[in-house]
């Protein structure tokens, strides 16, 4: 899901995947083939995230 936060909207790539449950929020720009995994959640609030080139980003939940 990818949502304008603070008059900013992700920018992805066309070489890049964002899972559908992953959540882009603001600015955040990904590099090119990066992919954003099931569950993964990016926010930007005052500044920017941005990834590299060829990053995988996961969500990660310990086991209880």
């Amino acid at each position: 899901m990818l949502l304008e936060h603070r008059g900013k909207r992700p920018v992805v790539p066309e070489s890049a995947y964002v899972a559908p449950t992953a959540v882009l929020c603001g600015a955040v720009v990904l590099g090119e083939r990066a992919r954003v995994l099931h569950g993964a959640v990016l926010t930007a609030e005052d500044g920017e995230v941005r990834t590299g080139a060829d990053v995988v980003v996961m969500e990660n939940r310990g086991v209880i």
